[in-house]
């Protein structure tokens, strides 16, 4: 997933606050979309984590 984005364009950049009521609160998601769709880095609790595609609406 990582390797196919290589060489795309970065075309916006996004930093989404979670603003639920659990232990995520608070915490914000770096959105990055290419050309072939979103790459989201957020908080994972012990690590960080990757997610792929369309952004989610909550």
């Amino acid at each position: 997933m990582l390797a196919a984005r290589c060489g795309q364009r970065l075309e916006a950049v996004e930093l989404l606050e979670w603003a639920g009521d659990d232990l995520a609160a608070g915490t914000v998601t770096v959105g990055l979309r290419f050309t072939d769709g979103w790459l989201t880095v957020y908080n994972a609790l012990d690590e960080n984590g990757l997610g792929f595609g369309d952004l989610p609406p909550e």
